[in-house]
């Protein structure tokens, strides 16, 4: 299978929560323009719910253009979150866009060594220092603004993991040096090198 270039496979992750909803879109040059975004369709009332949700990622798709659609959940997944997840498997089913499902500890691993970080915020600093050093004014400041933009960074995270699988080429051409020396992201990377380009 080959490996797209960077400018070519675009991935596209939502992490779906009771309260604020998390979409961002990566491919190998970096965060998409306008689509770190933080949603608070979990807080429609259930009728409208579904509706809210549906014009949320055809109003994504359309414009991001995505090659894969990511859903993250974490440690935290709720009753709710599970139910904004299989709606949005069902409304995603008509696009034939793949659909992945991954746990946000799959992009924590990728780039911490403990999952519960002993620094606050260590995802996002782990983001900014070794792919997006641009957010770095968007690392919160407050125990309140970081229960808020959590969803974000799980976003991203399960975003990138599901780049070096689809394209390491294009996850290495967005990691900066420091990356390499973070959690799995060197040896899952080089395996799915080796996956995709086997040597003869």
């Amino acid at each position: 299978m080959t490996d797209l270039g960077p400018s070519s496979f675009r991935v596209l992750s939502f992490v779906f929560h009771a309260s604020y909803s998390a979409r961002a879109a990566l491919d190998g040059f970096g965060l998409v323009e306008g689509s770190f975004l933080a949603s608070r369709v979990g807080l429609c009332v259930p009728t409208r719910r579904r509706a809210a949700l549906r014009r949320l990622l055809n109003r994504s798709l359309r414009r991001f253009r995505p090659s894969v659609v990511v859903l993250g959940f974490s440690h935290c997944d709720t009753f709710k979150s599970r139910l904004l997840r299989k709606n949005a498997i069902d409304a995603l089913h008509a696009s034939r866009i793949p659909v992945v499902v991954r746990s946000v500890r799959e992009g924590y691993s990728l780039l911490c060594r403990r999952i519960r970080g002993e620094h606050r915020n260590q995802l996002a600093r782990a983001l900014v220092a070794g792919f997006l050093p641009e957010l770095g004014p968007e690392i919160p400041r407050t125990d309140r603004n970081e229960r808020r933009l959590r969803g974000l960074w799980h976003a991203l995270a399960v975003g990138l993991r599901e780049l070096v699988e689809r394209s390491p080429r294009g996850a290495a051409a967005l990691a900066r040096s420091e990356a390499f020396r973070m959690g799995s992201f060197n040896s899952l990377l080089v395996r799915a090198e080796r996956r995709r380009h086997p040597t003869p």
